[in-house]
């Protein structure tokens, strides 16, 4: 970088190569010594969950649509439209069946992309 008076001003790093590889080496053992190495305590937080039945929580007495049979809600976590969604994240759909049986689906269809609407019981479809 060049100063005012033409003169060459040199900045050095206080974080050399050196630096990083001790302290990597360093925090390596101490991570080994107890008892978890750094890369699973790293990793840990990233590892995917099972696919199977989860457990999604909703307040019925909060969405009038899912008081009655064949009500259905859709919740979103993030915004969308309804050609689609900026991030992975589509709306979760909540369907009430007979008996109270509740149905959580994800509502990006498969074969559009778009979000599916919540379910029209006097259609008798999603549309």
């Amino acid at each position: 970088m060049k100063h005012e008076d033409d003169s060459i001003i040199e900045y050095r790093s206080t974080f050399t190569r050196r630096r990083f590889l001790r302290n990597f080496v360093v925090g390596t053992a101490v991570s080994s010594f107890m008892g978890r190495g750094w890369l699973g305590t790293l990793v840990a937080d990233c590892q995917p969950v099972q696919p199977g039945a989860g457990i999604l929580r909703v307040n019925v007495s909060g969405f009038e649509a899912l008081k009655n049979e064949n009500g259905s809600v859709r919740l979103a976590l993030n915004a969308f439209t309804l050609t689609g969604t900026s991030n992975a994240f589509y709306p979760v759909l909540v369907n009430r069946g007979a008996n109270n049986q509740f149905f959580a689906l994800d509502t990006r269809c498969t074969h559009m992309g778009c979000v599916v609407p919540p379910f029209n019981a006097t259609a008798g479809a999603s549309v």
